[in-house]
């Protein structure tokens, strides 16, 4: 089976040996590998290839994709970065108290996992001391309060730093991709602007099963 996702800008394939060079010169980076406490540093090429060895053939339930920019061949990556100011802005406080809301397109279940800031202190994940609940991220993280014909889906939705840690996972940016490209879907068909869509025109599945 071949699972390949290509657009003009970017290309979504599983990784291989054809990416051992990439990782290495970015996993020999120790801006950043000194965030991570499983990849050794210095990292070398016996460590891709041994980590490429190891690969399962991968699966549309399994894979391990690598992001590549087709003009070039770079591969790429980033854990976190720019991200909208919405309607509604998740929080740490959401996470903690396993915030429910009524437009709620995804349920976020994963740990707050932040790689330390201060690496002189600490080179793996930091304690923020906060322990999260499932939660809810709504719709309304996913409209931008600013931009009334933009739709945003995965890392980039409003919320903060901490928040972030937990849903930044390929899961809930698959769920709130295809609540973002339902919403676009329903308004290009209606002639309508994204925020005018109802919450229950998307039919999502329920969250409480």
């Amino acid at each position: 089976m071949t699972l390949l996702l290509e657009t003009p800008r970017l290309l979504l394939r599983p990784q291989g040996p054809q990416d051992i060079e990439a990782i290495v010169a970015g996993l020999g980076d120790f801006e950043v590998t000194r965030f991570l406490t499983i990849v050794p540093f210095p990292y070398s090429r016996f460590h891709a290839e041994e980590w490429v060895a190891r690969l399962r053939p991968p699966t549309l339930e399994r894979a391990i994709f690598s992001i590549v920019l087709p003009a070039t061949g770079e591969m790429i990556g980033m854990r976190e970065s720019r991200g909208i100011r919405g309607l509604y802005t998740v929080t740490v406080d959401d996470a903690v108290r396993g915030a429910r809301f009524d437009d709620a397109v995804c349920r976020a279940t994963y740990a707050i996992d932040i790689h330390s800031g201060n690496p002189d202190a600490n080179k793996g994940i930091a304690n923020t001391g906060h322990k999260a609940k499932p939660f809810d991220i709504p719709l309304r993280a996913l409209l931008p309060r600013d931009v009334t014909a933009l739709l945003t889906a995965g890392r980039c939705i409003s919320g903060d730093h901490f928040a972030h840690g937990s849903y930044r996972i390929s899961g809930n940016a698959s769920a709130t991709g295809e609540a973002a490209g339902r919403t676009a879907g329903i308004a290009a068909r209606s002639n309508r602007l994204p925020h005018e869509v109802k919450f229950g025109e998307l039919r999502l599945p329920s969250l409480d099963g």
